[in-house]
């Protein structure tokens, strides 16, 4: 028994520097464990531990670290994808021996190799011998990823550039990419839809819009001039969303009849105002007591409790003119975010209703609490 406790005891640190090593050895041994399951034989172990000690023994950041530096050190080899080797030796654009590229920092194995990029990249991924495959995405060119990023909305290719550093920097390079988005986005082809639904004489442009339509709800050019790149338009500019519905929950006292004992009764009343705005200047809104995970994708213009209308955007500020009956409604919004470059709310500023025989605006008073005061929006 003594023999034992004093063995353990031996196997103990007899200072504080050297529990300090025991334990960087202990960590150093847990985070090669971890690197080698997540590349393989992708790096060398000197290789790795030498990466370890440049980030302090911190296995997320020397991941993040070797993950960078993939498209300096990989290489195709029959070790690494067995599966992907057997398929492209069929393909006439890989010869038996071919040589390897000198700016690509490789090791010498035994057996074909080729790198991936550029124009056999691209004839490699449309091959159909090669639509099921698994292709590690770091073979793809820059080029080919700029193409693939043009299938991803603006709001989607946010998120992807979040991936790496390489889908970051190269997202930003995809200024192309905001050009079309910009363009289709503010669209100042056309300021009235092609179905005209308001009577006489509202259908008229100048008795509805007003005598300088469109160009009063165009912007200057030096106001479209003054941001920097298209980028900058695209997270800078005030804009309205398409794809979902813009959303305001009002909630108001109301006062009801006396009771027998003549003690007064309140009710309160909670109702949603669903707007929704289309690329062809259209809009509807409904205005109902249900929440919007009910209704929120029956809100478009074929609800038959939809007013339809016309809006119109001239900076941050967004008009729109909606038909009751023989009456139209007019309504002023001021875009604004609830983050940073979001544009997903509405603050309502005005309202006016006019009647066909009377064409002066009449002014109604919002300061109530039975009027929105903010829409938020919902993707659909």
């Amino acid at each position: 028994m003594e023999n034992s406790e004093t063995s353990d005891w031996h196997r103990q640190p007899q200072n504080v520097q050297q529990g300090i090593e025991h334990m960087q050895q202990v960590a150093t041994q847990r985070g090669l464990a971890q690197l080698q399951n997540i590349f393989g034989d992708l790096y060398s172990t000197s290789r790795l531990l030498q990466a370890l000690s440049q980030n302090d023994l911190n296995v997320e950041e020397t991941a993040t670290y070797l993950q960078d530096q993939l498209t300096d050190k990989l290489y195709i080899t029959k070790q690494n994808f067995p599966e992907l080797f057997r398929s492209v030796t069929h393909q006439v654009y890989f010869p038996e021996n071919p040589e390897l590229m000198p700016h690509y920092e490789v090791e010498e194995v035994e057996g074909p190799q080729e790198l991936l990029e550029g124009q056999v990249a691209l004839e490699f991924s449309l091959s159909p011998h090669f639509v099921e495959s698994k292709i590690p995405v770091f073979f793809l060119s820059d080029e080919i990823v700029k193409e693939i990023l043009g299938f991803f909305t603006p709001y989607e290719r946010g998120r992807l550039r979040q991936v790496c550093k390489t889908w970051n920097l190269l997202e930003d390079r995809c200024l192309h990419l905001y050009k079309r988005d910009c363009l289709f986005t503010w669209n100042y082809s056309t300021q009235r839809p092609k179905t005209n639904i308001f009577p006489s004489p509202f259908n008229l442009t100048d008795v509805l819009w007003g005598e300088n339509f469109p160009q009063a709800y165009s912007d200057s050019k030096d106001y479209v001039e003054s941001f920097k790149s298209w980028r900058t338009m695209w997270l800078k500019r005030p804009r309205v969303r398409f794809n979902g519905v813009y959303v305001s929950k009002v909630s108001y006292f109301k006062q009801g009849a006396p009771s027998l004992t003549m003690c007064v009764s309140f009710h309160r009343v909670t109702f949603y105002r669903y707007i929704r705005f289309y690329e062809d200047f259209s809009v509807c809104c409904v205005t109902t007591a249900k929440k919007p995970k009910e209704i929120i994708t029956e809100i478009h213009k074929q609800n038959e409790e939809a007013r339809i209308g016309e809006w119109a955007r001239l900076k941050n500020k967004v008009t729109m003119h909606l038909l009751a009956k023989n009456e139209v409604f007019t309504y002023v919004f001021r875009t604004c975010s609830s983050v940073k470059y979001a544009h997903d709310g509405l603050k309502f500023e005005s309202f006016y209703c006019r009647q066909p025989d009377i064409l002066e605006f009449e002014a109604l008073n919002i300061n109530t609490e039975a009027w929105p005061k903010y829409f938020k929006f919902f993707k659909v």
